[in-house]
């Protein structure tokens, strides 16, 4: 009989802290599960805050949080499951509205913050299977998740 370990990995993406949208009790429940797996692990890609801007499609005046506010509800959250975090990927439409105007990428900010690396526009992740080796490709869309079903 082969021994066999199971492990997971959790995509984590658009939680739109700040969001009139944003499903709360959900991204506390997706935390949770992974950080009380062992073998659970995580990719980020992409538009965990609003960060909506005066020129953005979504309006500043509609957010819950300032976008300073909704950094810190990030890292506060997403703390205590860092280390379990395999790839960050920095490139996705929120966030691209500060880095066009001021050259600044929140996501990066944040990974900075927590002490993480971050990635690029599309990341790749190399996952070791026994004699096997699997390529994760991962990158963010544009498909506006704002239903449940989505997220």
């Amino acid at each position: 009989m082969v021994n066999q370990i199971e492990k997971e990995i959790v995509v984590v993406s658009d939680g739109h802290i700040g969001s009139k949208t944003h499903q709360d009790a959900f991204l506390d429940f997706a935390i949770d599960y992974i950080n009380e797996g062992e073998d659970r692990f995580w990719i980020y890609v992409g538009d965990g805050t609003e960060n909506n801007l005066l020129n953005s499609a979504g309006s500043p005046f509609e957010q819950t949080l300032t976008p300073r506010q909704q950094k810190r509800v990030f890292i506060r959250k997403f703390t205590p499951i860092k280390d379990k975090c395999l790839a960050f990927n920095t490139h996705s439409n929120h966030p691209v509205r500060t880095e066009r105007l001021a050259d600044i990428n929140p996501d990066e900010a944040l990974a900075d913050a927590m002490g993480m690396p971050y990635t690029l526009p599309v990341d790749e992740l190399q996952i070791n299977v026994g004699d096997r080796t699997y390529d994760l490709i991962h990158a963010h869309g544009a498909t506006g998740s704002t239903t449940m079903g989505v997220k």
